[in-house]
């Protein structure tokens, strides 16, 4: 290890005294100060370099005192360097104490936010959007708007669960700098449930990645109960529990071994770490695994165990980045109802994903995600309400005996049986073509009858389906302009 030090050592100052012809080489000497374990590295060669000299020394004296007198000297090991004691340790010494004010202090600043608010100061002003918000949806402004009026109240904002404040995240990439998500707000209440929906690249992930601190945002805030994460971010992630995309399991752990870990990280005492384990493993059906190791777990049981580290330490909020991916129906059957448990008894729960089946099942209100922005906000019954109006229809066409022209003259006809204003084609296949009739006025019969009379007038119309507007054919109503990064196409069609 010495003779690897010296060899670095020497290799270092020659190459900076080579390249830079000595210009750098002394801001590069004392710039290696800065960095504790190089300067510890260089302590402790002139150390052995001081003690060398010296034990030659003290060998020597004995015998030839009158002619060492002048050549071999004893060096002190605290002296600065010098001409006469090139190795003199002081200074290194004097730059380690300073090295453990200097990284104190930034830890301090790193802890308390202020490099995160200063680097997404410059992320923010490197990257200045244009959007002002003026085209987002009105319960999305609705949504910021009641933001704005919690923070002034302090009371009221202490005792909201949580809220996230215009959050947005800039990357810099190779190719051009890129917004993962832009003006992100919504508020979760104690004892309920938001689901963050989206396809996969919307965002949803950089948000809960947010939330639970792994990333910082380039703009905004998040608060858990007044607890804001960019300034008090020790207290802040105490009250939170996540469960990220990925696994976070190490292989060569068992699995009761997993959760006594992170139980124990998460405050709980050492005496109530076997209880407390025991029933989560109970509680997600894990007696079977609970002492092999989580190399050879099957997907679903890593889920599982995933999600029960997330609530094992009693957080506030359980943050959730798509827990039911791959796990089999009765896995997800236990999931909602630990979930909806845990909700009723006091805790929010932040979930995110892709189906709008899954939400409506667990959460209390939804948010709709494309290409990083709020598309809408709001409870299931409110969405279904403002969204879906009307009724789908779907006609089967016979092809035998059929021909463009006569698909051209049914469309048509249809649309003028139920206006223009009222009646969008949404998807066109070979044989069948789906309708959004969004007319509030009309009912079931009315519609019955007049589909009737066009399948009368066309007989190239084998049959036809009519129903209500589901939350399902929203979500993808939505997410078809995602292609075109259009806010408005599917409003305009509602």
């Amino acid at each position: 290890m010495y003779i690897f030090n010296r060899i670095e050592e020497s290799i270092l100052t020659d190459y900076a005294q080579f390249v830079s012809f000595g210009l750098f080489y002394y801001p590069l000497k004392y710039i290696i100060l800065f960095i504790p374990f190089l300067n510890f590295t260089l302590l402790f060669n002139k150390f052995l370099e001081i003690w060398k000299h010296n034990s030659a020394c003290d060998s020597c004296q004995p015998f030839l005192k009158s002619s060492c007198e002048g050549n071999l000297q004893k060096l002190s090991f605290w002296s600065f360097p010098s001409s006469g004691n090139p190795n003199g340790l002081s200074l290194g010494l004097l730059f380690l104490f300073i090295d453990i004010i200097l990284y104190a202090v930034l830890l301090s600043l790193i802890n308390m936010g202020y490099i995160d608010r200063w680097f997404n100061s410059l992320t923010s002003f490197l990257l200045r959007h244009s959007d002002d918000g003026q085209d987002d949806e009105y319960d999305v402004k609705q949504e910021r708007f009641e933001i704005e009026n919690i923070k002034k109240d302090k009371s009221k904002y202490n005792k909201t669960s949580l809220i996230a404040d215009g959050l947005s995240k800039n990357y810099f990439t190779s190719i051009k700098p890129t917004t993962a998500i832009e003006n992100i707000s919504f508020i979760a209440q104690r004892g309920t449930c938001f689901g963050i929906l989206g396809v996969n690249g919307a965002g949803k992930s950089t948000i809960l990645k947010i939330l639970a601190g792994k990333i910082c945002p380039s703009k905004g805030n998040v608060s858990i109960e007044g607890v804001e994460l960019n300034t008090r971010k020790s207290e802040y992630f105490s009250m939170i529990g996540y469960c990220p995309q990925t696994s976070p399991l190490f292989d060569e752990f068992t699995g009761k071994e997993m959760l006594e870990i992170f139980g124990l990280l998460s405050g709980i005492r050492k005496k109530d770490i076997e209880t407390i384990t025991d029933k989560w493993i109970s509680d997600f059906e894990l007696e079977k695994i609970q002492d092999k190791i989580c190399k050879i777990h099957s997907h679903t049981n890593k889920r599982k165990l995933s999600i029960a580290i997330s609530l094992i330490g009693d957080p506030k909020v359980v943050i959730l980045d798509e827990p039911t991916c791959g796990i089999d129906s009765d896995g997800k059957n236990k999931f909602y109802e630990i979930m909806s448990k845990h909700r009723e008894s006091g805790k929010t729960i932040i979930f995110c994903s892709t189906s709008m089946d899954e939400c409506q099942k667990l959460c209390d209100r939804i948010t709709i995600i494309i290409n990083g922005e709020m598309h809408c906000i709001g409870t299931v019954a409110h969405l279904k309400k403002k969204f879906a109006v009307g009724f789908s229809v779907s006609i089967r066409i016979r092809r035998s005996g059929s021909s463009s022209k006569d698909v051209v003259l049914l469309e048509q006809n249809i649309l003028n049986v139920f206006g223009h204003r009222y009646c969008f084609l949404k998807e066109e296949h070979r044989d069948l073509l789906y309708y959004h009739i969004k007319d509030p006025s009309l009912s079931w019969s009315t519609v019955f009858e007049r589909m009737e009379n066009i399948k009368r007038n066309n007989a190239i119309v084998e049959d036809y389906i009519l129903r209500n507007i589901s939350l399902k054919e929203i979500f993808t109503a939505f997410t078809q302009p995602e292609q075109t990064s259009s806010k408005s196409t599917y409003r305009e069609s509602i």
